[in-house]
């Protein structure tokens, strides 16, 4: 997925104590059981809490803190990061919460947007039934279209990895409802 260099292994220890003490407080403790709260929960805070690096990624790939924009720990510490560091820490929340959670890669495609390509973005099990969430999109976009989106509206502009295709294979057409 990503690394860290040596110096930074506490930092990753920090972030992982981070998920955690976060699950528990705004999920555990307030008693959210449901499958959907747990993910929105996630989601929002997620999309309010951290900025995009584009800056970052049009130069050295690093935060302030020499944290490589992919990485969970960027956004964790610096509170910026790209796709990959958004989607990664978004499976690991959702799979401290006890939901089932997979980090997917593959392409982007906006005609005109300079940052159409490579993506990275999650698929959550909510209810039994899986669906996709982009927390990066909907930061930058500032929506909540891509919030348990089903294929309808994530295949307009997303291009999932074929290695995916199992997980991806039961997302219904709908957004969750």
């Amino acid at each position: 997925e990503y690394t860290v260099k040596k110096d930074q292994v506490a930092l990753t220890k920090e972030y992982k104590n981070f998920v955690s003490h976060f699950v528990k407080e705004n999920i555990t403790d307030k008693n959210i059981t449901s499958d959907y709260k747990k993910a929105k929960v996630i989601h929002d805070y997620i999309v309010n809490s951290y900025a995009y690096a584009t800056e970052e990624l049009a130069s050295n790939h690093e935060t302030a803190s020499k944290i490589s924009v992919h990485a969970p720990e960027a956004l964790y510490k610096d509170k910026r990061g790209v796709c990959q560091a958004y989607a990664v820490m978004f499976r690991d929340m959702a799979t401290a919460a006890g939901l089932d959670a997979w980090y997917v890669t593959g392409k982007a495609n906006i005609i005109g947007d300079p940052v159409s390509g490579n993506h990275a973005w999650n698929i959550v099990k909510i209810d039994g039934t899986n669906y996709y969430v982009d927390a990066t999109w909907d930061d930058t976009a500032n929506t909540r279209d891509y919030f348990l989106a089903g294929k309808t509206v994530m295949n307009k502009e997303h291009v999932l990895d074929t290695a995916y295709s199992a997980i991806a294979a039961s997302i219904p057409n709908d957004n969750y409802s």
